[in-house]
Parts: structure tokens; sequence; C-alpha cells
């Protein structure tokens, strides 16, 4: 809340005071599911940047690490497919078994954790 007062430059007992009220709204962050493959012989990067596709600030602009922080969450492969939270890649490792394989991460908006 903001409180003025206009004043006239003529005569001073001349004015009017006012507020202005400013409601600041915190940002949405929409969190899409990632999919990705890679050889299980060979391994790689499954998914290149887990942000790529996510909202930020009610709009369709992907998040970045300058603005957000990603933590991991769950991960069922034992240590075979792992997940970068400094860069948002996910990784297969060479020889891993094939099948399907699920984690999890957290998006926190740095200016606004909640």
């Amino acid at each position: 809340t903001l409180t003025y007062t206009i004043t006239d430059k003529l005569d001073a007992s001349k004015f009017s005071t006012a507020t202005v009220k400013v409601t600041v709204a915190s940002g949405a962050i929409l969190a899409k599911d990632d999919a990705g493959s890679a050889n299980s012989v060979t391994g790689g990067t499954a998914v290149a940047d887990v942000l790529a596709n996510d909202n930020y600030n009610g709009s369709t602009t992907a998040p970045t690490l300058a603005n957000v922080t990603i933590t991991n969450g769950t991960n069922d492969s034992n240590g075979k497919v792992t997940f970068d939270p400094a860069t948002g890649k996910v990784s297969v490792a060479a020889n891993t078994p094939a099948g399907i394989y699920t984690l999890t991460y957290t998006i926190t908006d740095k200016l606004d954790a909640s």
C-alpha cells in the first residue's frame, strides 16, 4: 500500500491524499512429464533438459536454472538412469537392462519457494 498527496503549487491549502494498493501474485510453475529413450547397450542421454517442456510464471516460457532449482526425487533404476539437477539432463548408463524406469523431480522458484 502506497499513500501519496497532490498539492496545488499556487495554493498549498488545496491538496488531496489517496492510496494505491498493489497485489503481487506468485507466479505458477507447471512441470510436465518427460519421456525419452536410450540404447540399453551403449546408454546415453534420454532427456537433454527436463525443463524444456515446462511452463514458468503462467506463460509458455520454459523455466531456466537461472530462475528455478531442481531437486531429485524418486528413482527406480538402481542407479542406472541418473538425473543431474545442475543441468536438467537424464542419462542412461551403458549396459542398463531394457525396461521403463521412472524418476521424479521437483522444480522450485528461486524467488518464491512456495
